[in-house]
């Protein structure tokens, strides 16, 4: 279905839209390395998303620590070209490794960490590769307010509870 020139589908209840994947336009040849690149960053989420595409509810989609978006036809072309590949992985793996080093300067947390105890979280960090090659970053940074952090403490405490009960039986 179409929605304001946005690619959707209705999820498995029927009761919303989501977007959809440009996932389906992609080579046999593009399918496969897209496939081989999900096995070997198991914690990226590679999303393909080509104009049109409603980007922020396909990153909303996302489970993973880090999402990496590409177009068909940015994907196709790693597909065909080992060097220009490894040279978009090479960027992207930079970027993850700056993001990583700026979190932890400046004391924010990761949403996926066990045991965060900074004042700032951050949600999604999603990378976009443009048909051009170029590269756009998105961190979404969330700051805590004393409440709550008292609330997700509370949260913690019950977690850690539970869990005591469950080593005990």
């Amino acid at each position: 279905q179409k929605k304001k020139g946005v690619d959707t589908v209705k999820d498995s209840k029927n009761t919303e839209q989501v977007a959809k994947s440009s996932e389906d336009k992609l080579s046999s040849k593009a399918k496969a390395y897209l496939e081989n690149l999900r096995k070997t960053y198991g914690d990226y989420d590679f999303i393909i998303a080509d104009e049109g595409t409603d980007r922020r509810e396909l990153l909303n989609q996302s489970n993973k620590e880090y999402s990496v978006m590409f177009s068909s036809a940015e994907l196709e072309r790693m597909a065909n070209d080992e060097d220009y590949a490894a040279e978009q992985m090479r960027k992207v793996q930079s970027i993850v490794d700056m993001s990583n080093r700026i979190f932890e300067q400046f004391g924010i947390d990761r949403a996926w960490e066990e045991g965060a105890t900074g004042d700032a979280m951050i949600n999604k960090l999603a990378i976009s590769v443009n048909d051009d090659g170029t590269m756009t970053i998105l961190a979404e940074i969330e700051r805590f307010s004393e409440k709550k952090q008292s609330y997700l403490d509370k949260i913690q405490d019950k977690r850690d509870k539970q869990k005591e009960i469950e080593k005990k039986r």
